[in-house]
């Protein structure tokens, strides 16, 4: 751990600690903690756990043949808590993508410098303090042009300049050490941190789904049970990719979402449409292949229900598609 992580370290249990002291911050901690215990024990965290237990145990299998540093594994948690885990759940592909490639640019070169070449502890504490403050300040004058803001704007250039100076100094001097390859160590972590939960990644979506229609469903909600219902969703959706690719989407005049959760579907379809081109269009949004401008906010769902209507006359056409298992009150109209 570099000094600055441990000054980030140091800041954050003087905040804990200070809530704990406050009476009136106290019982917020308590409610976050509780919240985030309550989460942890969804059957999708569960999963997640595991998985991130099997690539941990490897990670430490892979240092110790090689002889690696440990702190590696410190930085893939820093990696997975602070980017991976907030593009879970995501339904556009090309996110992941640019992730990846942002994650071996220019830009990760000179947050891995900037990460290797720390000051002293007590520096980096003021650095780390001023740099939040300001920083805050700035979030709170952001629609205000004020002297201030433009104050605060130069106070954070100057000590950006006086950091990129003594950084480029630091490397300078270490230029010898640019060829040994576990100097780069801590460069690669972002990158294969990323390759290696692509599968996490690809499933997440439909885990994190089915992890909430579960409650709505008669099925027990397990982490065993709801791993199943996701790989066969993943291999269904594999199997009917190929409808992405027809011109059956053509045939859709507009789109519907309403009830619970935004998960029934009222598909409007143009002219003659015949019942295999129905049940392909009905496969098309059952397994989220329709593309994101077709749902609200470009959020893809897993539906609970889908009709397909005449566009003019509103009348069903083929076979309405309803989740299996679901609780008769989510049946109805409006739930």
């Amino acid at each position: 751990m570099n000094t600055r992580e441990l000054a980030i370290v140091t800041w954050l249990l003087i905040i804990i600690i200070c809530f704990l002291l406050s009476s009136r911050f106290r019982p917020m901690l308590w409610g976050v903690v509780h919240a985030l215990l309550k989460i942890a024990v969804e059957p999708a965290f569960v999963l997640i756990f595991i998985y991130q237990s099997i690539i941990i145990a490897g990670i430490i299998l892979f240092i110790l043949k090689y002889n690696l540093t440990l702190w590696i594994v410190k930085d893939y948690l820093i990696v997975f808590f602070t980017m991976v885990i907030t593009f879970l759940g995501e339904s556009k592909s090309k996110n992941f993508f640019s992730s990846l490639i942002h994650s071996l640019g220019f830009g990760a070169i000179f947050q891995f410098f900037i990460s290797t070449y720390t000051f002293d502890y007590w520096k980096e504490m003021f650095i780390v303090f001023v740099t939040v403050v300001v920083s805050t300040l700035l979030v709170v004058n952001e629609k205000h042009n004020s002297p201030v803001k433009n104050l605060l704007n130069g106070f954070l250039l100057i000590m950006m300049f006086l950091i990129m100076t003594i950084l480029i100094y630091k490397i300078v001097k270490d230029i010898a050490q640019l060829g040994n390859l576990n100097y780069w160590e801590g460069y690669f972590v972002e990158p294969v941190s990323w390759l290696i939960n692509i599968p996490l990644i690809i499933f997440a979506i439909p885990l994190y789904q089915y992890d909430i229609l579960d409650n709505f469903r008669t099925i027990k909600k397990t982490p065993l049970g709801l791993l199943g219902r996701t790989i066969i969703f993943g291999i269904e959706w594999l199997l009917n990719s190929w409808l992405k690719f027809t011109h059956v989407r053509r045939l859709v005049s507009d789109v519907h979402q309403s009830g619970f959760y935004q998960a029934k579907f009222q598909i409007y379809l143009k002219g003659n449409v015949t019942n295999k081109q129905v049940k392909q269009i009905t496969r098309l949004y059952k397994y989220m292949l329709a593309p994101a401008k077709d749902y609200k906010n470009q959020k893809k769902k897993i539906p609970i229900r889908i009709e397909c209507r005449h566009e003019e006359t509103h009348q069903l056409i083929g076979d309405t598609y309803e989740m299996s298992y679901l609780k008769e009150i989510y049946k109805q109209p409006g739930n």
